[in-house]
């Protein structure tokens, strides 16, 4: 009988990233397990197991991660996902079979041993999952790492500002696709295909390795357009709408969401980029607080208006890091990538558009390209 607990390896690699920028990243949480004085980090998250070790964010409700020691760096994961963990991943995969609710974490025992000091994600695991590390890993100490693994992917390498910039020009092309389609009459349910069908074409086309994880397009019209990725699709749009149209480019768990508005008819006009926007756009600079920049979009203005771009875990859960609230003390550096937002509600609905910027030492450059996609 197969031991329920076993190692596979391969050399087909479809990575996102070259090893060296693995290796780099490595080198960061290292730093971390060496100031805390912990034996391994086990990464639970989706961004923290797609940063470290290439996995793609989502486990069908089975956990995997990340384990990473001194000396070593595995990805755990079920048998049915061992083969996408392997080629996804720069590292070996340490694979259970599945038959059991605690094998994730016997899996893991398997690599770091018991009486271990571990540094954990606590904000990603449930009690039941504590519990169950706990009991198998029997750790002598255990520490939350989460603040720290999130400040360091808060700052984007160079090979990810690229991705994230090809994204942007993905995402921008699929508005462009549901911008030539916009008219009256026309269903929100078949633009929404259409640029999704130019999302997964323009990304298959520019990374052909990789495997696909498609994309997100969501387009409101007339009184509902509140300005968050809400679904209408059985509506048609009418003359003289509101609409919002948000495009989504998903690359290797990297989300990147353009939002342009427009009124339809006679009288459409861009609403792009509000007066609220630009006072943001023109305060971004090394140092400045998350706060400070929320505090410019006024306190009338509902919740978050910008966010951080990168990875992602399941149900597009992003780094509150980023997030410009006034609760959020997160001064800006440099390589740091935000998605900013502007709402704006009339009589007629709401729109909502959206910029993707890099902070620079200078300021902001500007990702997104105006003019925004053509509306007949």
């Amino acid at each position: 009988m197969q031991d329920p607990i076993f190692t596979r390896h391969s050399t087909d690699k479809a990575l996102a990233f070259s090893p060296e920028e693995y290796e780099a990243r490595l080198e960061g949480l290292r730093d971390i397990l060496d100031l805390h004085g912990l034996d391994a980090i086990v990464l639970t998250s989706g961004p923290g197991g797609g940063y470290w070790g290439g996995l793609l964010p989502g486990a069908f409700g089975r956990a995997q991660g990340v384990v990473v020691t001194a000396l070593d760096a595995v990805v755990v994961t079920a048998a049915y996902a061992g083969l996408t963990a392997l080629q996804s991943s720069p590292f070996e995969a340490v694979v259970h079979d599945d038959h059991g609710r605690d094998r994730f974490w016997r899996a893991v025992a398997h690599v770091t041993g018991p009486d271990k000091a571990i540094g954990v994600e606590a904000d990603s695991m449930t009690m039941v999952q504590a519990d169950m590390m706990t009991h198998f890993l029997r750790p002598k100490r255990g520490m939350d790492i989460a603040p720290a693994t999130r400040t360091q992917r808060l700052v984007k390498s160079d090979a990810e500002l690229s991705l994230i910039q090809s994204g942007v020009a993905i995402a921008q092309a699929a508005q462009d696709a549901v911008g030539a389609a916009l008219r009256a009459g026309a269903r929100a349910v078949d633009l929404e295909h259409l640029g999704r069908e130019t999302l997964c074409t323009r990304t298959a086309r520019q990374f052909p390795d990789l495997a696909p994880t498609g994309g997100h397009v969501w387009v409101q019209s007339g009184p509902g357009t509140d300005g968050i990725w809400t679904r209408q699709a059985p509506r048609k749009i009418k003359a003289h709408d509101p609409v919002n149209v948000t495009c989504l480019a998903m690359i290797a768990g990297y989300a990147v969401p353009v939002s342009r508005s427009f009124v339809m008819g006679a009288d459409q006009q861009d609403l792009s980029r509000t007066d609220r926007q630009r006072a943001v756009l023109a305060a971004i600079r090394p140092g400045v607080t998350c706060a400070e920049l929320a505090a410019l979009y006024g306190t009338e203005a509902p919740g978050a208006l910008g966010h951080s771009v990168g990875l992602t875990g399941s149900m597009l859960v992003r780094e509150a890091g980023l997030d410009l609230r006034a609760d959020n003390d997160t001064a800006l550096e440099v390589g740091m990538v935000l998605s900013l937002g502007a709402l704006e509600t009339t009589t007629r609905g709401g729109h909502y558009a959206t910029d993707v910027v890099i902070v620079m030492e200078n300021g902001a450059e500007v990702l997104t390209g105006q003019p925004p996609m053509p509306v007949p």
